[in-house]
Formats: C-alpha cells, structure tokens, sequence
C-alpha cells in the first residue's frame, strides 16, 4: 500500500526533501562518490581556489567548481563520450582541460593511448596534477592549441572551459604555442575529441584528407549565425568522410530562436555537440 502524500507544509518540505535526495540523478551522483549535500557545497565553493575532491578512489583536482560539476555530469552521467574501445585504442583529445574526458575513457579502456593538448596553463597544470593523482598510464599532456598550423597564435586564458584562441593579437592577452592536427594524423585513430572553442571548423577542413583514418568523432562545434555556411560546409565534410553523423544542443544560448531581440550572454550563437561513427549496421531493405 502506498504511503498518503502528507497534508500539513513541514510534512511537504520534508516529502519534498527527501523525494529530491532519492531522484535518479542524485543516485547517478551518489555512485560517484558525491552526495547532494557536497554536490551543492561545491556548487556554492568559489572559483579560483585550489579544491580537491575525493572521486573514484582518487584525489581530484580543481579550480573552477561549477565547471567541475557541468563536467562530471556531462562526462561521467550522461556519458557523451561512450563507446566500444578496441583494447589499446589510440585517443587524440584536443581540449583536455582538468583530465575528466582522460579519467572517463581511462576507465572504460585502462590501456588507451591517449594524446592529450591543452592551451590554458592553469588547466594544464591541473590536467598533469590529475593525470598523476590517478596514475594513469600512456597519458601524453601537451600545453598547445590544436590549430591548423603550427607557431605561435593569440590566446585569451579564462583559467576554466572557455579559454579560447583570439580573433586577432588586439583582442587577445597573450600568444601561445599551437600545433598542427594533421600532424598527428598519420596512423589510425579510435576516437578524436575536438572542444577548441570555436577553432574546430579550421581544424578539421585542415584533416579532412586524413578523416579517413579517425573511427569516431566527437566535436563540440560554436558558431554564429553570420557564418551559417560554416555548420553547412562541415556537415558535408563529414558525409564526404562517410561519417553518420548525430547533432545535439550541447547550450541552450537561445531559448526563443525566432525571437531575435533576447539577450544572451554567450559568445557564440550555437553550441551542438556533433557525434561522429561508422556506421556499419546492415540497413533494412
């Protein structure tokens, strides 16, 4: 028999309560190691700090909190990154920031071989804090921008997810080392992962001559709505590679679309994370 919904308001905060401890998204937080009760003490901590925080049997590190959490909930609940490795499946990541995307497929493909380039020097001294913390082996950081040369480029360091390279040496604060994909596209690669914060249509027009070397794909694509054609020029690049292809919103920037004069505090128009396979299924006739 099922328990009467309670009539007086303590009964209700309570009912509520503990309802909201025992929804699914709270048990998927609680197989991490973290209980709503730190959930929301991180959420609250603030930035800049260095915190540390105890995850899957190890000392995580960071520095941006309610980035932490974004990304544990993206990586490791809602687990965007899933897929079937072959044993010692080679993973280029290109935009690593703190090591969680690293700690995921680490722990899904113990002996991947992972090449690892971040830009921003705060997150890559965390990203090689962790990579020790966790032991992980056949991890090669790399502090450079993925670009579609290599040299010296302008970069604007937010010390979080956002640090990006610069429209131009006026509006950047400081020029950084970048290095060539194609570069390191010369043997096959598993899984390529590309959050470069705008730079990833360069990128992979750069590679699409070597696309035919990349298994998987996964790239966070930002765009504005005065270079549309770049979002059309990508999606057949990637039906040329004979990539399916599966597009969903990784930000909700507009929630009116049709409804220009809202405003919005987010540097691009659109963010979609674009999901790239073979697709090898035998098709019904």
């Amino acid at each position: 028999m099922s328990q009467p919904y309670p009539n007086s308001l303590a009964h209700r905060l309570l009912y509520g309560l503990r309802t909201r401890l025992t929804t699914q998204q709270n048990r998927s937080w609680r197989k991490l190691g973290i209980s709503f009760w730190r959930k929301t003490i991180i959420k609250h901590l603030p930035p800049g700090r260095l915190y540390q925080q105890q995850f899957l049997g190890n000392l995580l590190y960071f520095k941006a909190p309610q980035e932490l959490l974004h990304g544990l909930e993206e990586i490791f609940i809602h687990e965007v990154y899933k897929q079937s490795f072959q044993k010692n499946a080679r993973i280029i990541d290109c935009g690593a920031n703190i090591g969680l995307s690293i700690i995921y497929l680490k722990t899904v493909c113990p002996q991947a071989i992972i090449t690892a380039f971040e830009p921003d020097s705060d997150n890559f001294e965390l990203l090689k804090k962790n990579i020790l913390s966790f032991e992980l082996a056949n991890v090669s950081p790399i502090q450079a921008a993925v670009w579609n040369r290599s040299g010296l480029v302008p970069f604007i360091s937010n010390h979080g997810m956002a640090s990006r390279l610069a429209n131009s040496t006026l509006e950047s604060e400081e020029m950084i080392r970048s290095v060539r994909l194609r570069d390191y596209i010369n043997d096959p690669v598993d899984f390529l992962k590309l959050d470069v914060e705008g730079a990833e249509y360069d990128i992979i027009t750069d590679i699409e001559d070597r696309l035919f070397l990349v298994n998987s794909m996964f790239i966070e694509y930002h765009g504005f709505f005065n270079k549309q054609n770049q979002l059309t020029d990508l999606l057949s690049l990637l039906t040329r590679a004979k990539f399916t292809y599966y597009l969903k919103e990784a930000a909700v920037n507009y929630k009116t679309p049709l409804y220009q004069k809202e405003e919005t505090t987010h540097l691009f128009d659109l963010q979609l994370n674009i999901f790239c396979f073979r697709d090898n299924k035998k098709k019904p006739t």
